[in-house]
């Protein structure tokens, strides 16, 4: 069976960088409850939310969080839910060639590293520290220009000061948020992920953009479906319509893929982003399943594109 990347490749052609980007790295694995067999419809399950960015959206507790990632002010943020020696990470920093420069504390409690990634490239510099607040641990992380240090540090102090263990107003990074103003700079990606059955896919991401998606986006899944077909694989484009998640008026698309293996299912809804608007990103959710799952992809795909909302904002916003 073809992975979703292989199926989407030509989807992805004419798509932003961030959504290709997600096509390769960034996957969501759904599985029907414990004991279903495929092709059942889904029985209702305890649910839990999840936070991402400036989003949150429901999903049954069994599905499981296998990779994340966000970046704010231009800074790659992070919350796990125990402390991570701090050993360890300025371990993994400092694999060759990478070398130290300055070792400190940011703070009291937040240890931090000044470090050159690649020495044959003197004009940049690496930050990164870590705190532990309250049961979870934040780590920030970023490249510049040498001769930022200074305001860089000064940001750094300021996202740790506003992270909020448990919360889910501002800017989630997993285990709880920054409260803080927006910025024109943030990405978010996550992944889920159950063991059964293979071949059950999702991805999401959301980022600001300065500039949105222009061409029409419902002409683009019928001219990707066709490049499929001129491919020599049977696809046909089953959904192509305008559909409102969230309060925000994006495209969905739903198509019907046979490439030797069996039937897959591709859908995707997308959201073309307003400028420089934190709560109004693009957005790309996809998801890829074999046919024969088809109603309890259907009830997963539903119950993502249904609870996604946009999470409460930071004072100042309301």
């Amino acid at each position: 069976m073809k992975t979703l990347g292989s199926h989407c490749a030509i989807w992805a052609a004419s798509l932003p960088t961030y959504a290709t980007a997600l096509v390769s790295t960034i996957i969501m694995t759904i599985a029907p409850p414990t004991g279903a067999g495929a092709g059942t419809t889904m029985q209702q399950q305890p649910e839990s939310t999840h936070c991402l960015g400036r989003f949150r959206f429901a999903a049954d507790t069994s599905w499981r969080p296998s990779g994340r990632y966000q970046n704010i002010f231009r800074v790659a943020v992070s919350s796990a839910p125990t402390e991570v020696p701090w050993v360890e990470r300025e371990h993994v920093a400092l694999h060759p060639p990478a070398v130290a420069l300055k070792r400190f504390e940011l703070e009291p409690g937040a240890p931090a590293l000044w470090y050159r990634a690649d020495p044959a490239k003197p004009r940049f510099v690496s930050l990164m520290a870590q705190k532990t607040v309250g049961s979870s641990t934040v780590v920030l992380q970023r490249e510049l220009g040498a001769g930022a240090e200074e305001p860089t540090e000064g940001l750094y102090r300021a996202l740790l000061a506003a992270y909020v263990p448990g919360s889910m107003r501002g800017f989630c990074i997993g285990e709880g948020s920054l409260d803080t103003e927006p910025s024109t700079t943030e990405t978010a990606r996550l992944s889920l992920t159950q063991p059964e059955p293979q071949g059950l896919e999702l991805s999401i991401e959301t980022q600001t953009t300065a500039q949105p998606e222009t061409d029409d986006l419902l002409a683009q899944a019928a001219a990707r479906t066709a490049e499929l077909v001129r491919q020599g694989m049977q696809a046909e484009l089953r959904v192509n319509r305008a559909r409102q998640v969230g309060g925000l008026e994006g495209v969905e698309s739903r198509v019907w893929i046979r490439d030797k293996a069996q039937p897959q299912l591709l859908y995707m809804w997308r959201f073309a982003g307003r400028a420089n608007d934190a709560f109004a990103p693009q957005i790309h959710l996809q998801g890829e399943a074999p046919e024969a799952q088809k109603a309890v992809f259907d009830a997963a795909w539903e119950r993502l594109l249904q609870s996604w909302r946009a999470v409460e904002p930071p004072p100042a916003r309301r």
